[in-house]
């Protein structure tokens, strides 16, 4: 993982610039800088909208992916307690559902009239921040960790969703 983790900072310095141009409009991964520059308490609710509903994507798509699939769990904590066995291909599909889920919800708002707005702002950066972030605040358990436990590469897919992330958070220009 740490090979995936100086990988992925690579890949984010060179995708994600932040750089001031001669009037001192500083950008953040394609993101003017000035757009924050007279927010008011309701584009900080949408921020804080957007953040909620990506979080509460990521929880959901391993919730529905349990019960489509008729598998008995009970929720302890941030935790999906999982009741009876699964298949190894189930296990990896769990480790993986909520960053699927995050990203298709990204794709879905970015072909609606939520494309640019503080709400997407906030959604899009969550998810990318959770994604790319999350090595090093679940070590050796969760998401990737059941990835890897049951057969999947989790350093390709560390480095797949986060630069996904990436490209979605930079397509948020407005």
């Amino acid at each position: 993982m740490k090979n995936s983790f100086y990988s992925i900072i690579l890949i984010l310095l060179l995708h994600c610039p932040v750089y001031a141009s001669w009037s001192d409009d500083w950008t953040f991964n394609g993101i003017p800088l000035s757009r924050f520059k007279n927010t008011d308490s309701k584009d900080i609710l949408e921020i804080c909208g957007g953040i909620a509903f990506s979080a509460f994507l990521h929880w959901g798509s391993h919730i529905v992916f349990l019960e489509t699939k008729g598998i008995k769990w009970e929720q302890k904590g941030i935790e999906e307690q999982i009741k009876e066995p699964m298949k190894d291909k189930d296990w990896q599909m769990m480790g993986r559902i909520g960053f699927l889920g995050q990203l298709c919800g990204g794709l879905i708002i970015n072909q609606t009239k939520l494309k640019n707005t503080f709400f997407a702002t906030g959604y899009h950066s969550y998810t990318f921040l959770s994604i790319g972030l999350y090595p090093t605040f679940h070590k050796d358990k969760y998401d990737f960790h059941l990835i890897e436990k049951y057969g999947g590469d989790k350093d390709f897919e560390f480095v797949f969703y986060t630069f996904s992330s990436a490209l979605l958070l930079n397509s948020n220009t407005n």
